[in-house]
């Protein structure tokens, strides 16, 4: 499941989060018969998007980004240590709006 925030207040404000589909933060896609649960996705300081998910100990993660859900770039990796794994966006405010997705890296 793909995630989008809207940032509609000014720099020095804090932005809210629209989550899609309206009313939840939480969305699962299966990926190898691995589910990939997002638990989290807030805005933290300074001005960075945090996207929180289940995980599996010992397995890497890509996390990609697009403003269009057809055009996918890799915004970072995170390794899973324990059952969750945590990626922060510092560049979240380069682009009006961002969708995000979360994927089981191959490395």
């Amino acid at each position: 499941m793909d995630f989008k925030y809207a940032a509609n207040a000014p720099l020095a404000q804090t932005r809210p989060v629209t989550i899609e589909p309206p009313g939840t933060l939480q969305g699962s896609i299966n990926a190898s018969n691995l589910q990939i649960v997002i638990e989290d996705a807030h805005w933290t300081n300074p001005l960075g998007f945090q996207i929180s998910f289940s995980a599996q100990p010992g397995l890497s993660y890509e996390i990609q980004s697009s403003t269009n859900a057809h055009d996918w770039l890799s915004v970072g990796t995170a390794a899973a240590s324990g059952q969750k794994a945590s990626f922060v966006d510092t560049n979240a405010l380069s682009a009006p709006f961002r969708l995000y997705r979360v994927i089981r890296s191959p490395f």
